[in-house]
């Protein structure tokens, strides 16, 4: 019965698709409670990355941002905005960097983890990781350490 009952986080990640010079890559990482009880405690983490197409995304420590939030009833959503950042500040895009998404050189990968626990005091998590290119779709991106990162806990 708790395992029908509790709550279960959902991550649907949108990436903006206007890149500019002197603009920070943006997404919006919404973490959505889709269970029949509330998320509580929850917490998240998120990251940006331009990532060359030959490598993958840095699943280690990068620079987050982080979110607390109290609870997500059912049905509700708490979303993230997503910038790209070094350090406490954001990065901005180039017309250099701008022209390497459009040859296909890089891509863009979000990845992060969202925390909460369910009305039974049970702790859950899950890890996401999407990526998206501007460049040519011949398959040369090496994104598959990113999708093959996605996964959540066993707890029940």
């Amino acid at each position: 019965m708790r395992l029908e009952q509790r709550a279960w986080i959902d991550v649907r990640i949108q990436i903006d698709s206007q890149i500019k010079a002197g603009e920070p890559l943006r997404a919006t990482v919404k973490a959505i409670n889709t269970g029949k009880t509330p998320a509580k405690k929850v917490s998240g983490t998120a990251s940006i990355q331009k990532v060359a197409s030959n490598e993958t995304p840095k699943l280690g420590p990068i620079f987050v941002t982080t979110v607390f939030h109290g609870l997500i009833p059912p049905g509700g959503a708490l979303p993230l905005s997503v910038r790209s950042r070094s350090d406490k500040s954001d990065t901005y895009m180039t017309e250099t960097d701008i022209e390497d998404f459009r040859s296909g050189k890089v891509y863009v990968a979000v990845l992060g983890k969202f925390g909460y626990e369910d009305v039974y005091g049970t702790s859950h998590w899950i890890k996401y990781c999407t990526w998206k290119s501007f460049g040519p779709g011949d398959g040369k991106y090496s994104a598959g350490e990113c999708v093959n990162s996605n996964e959540v806990d066993e707890n029940s």
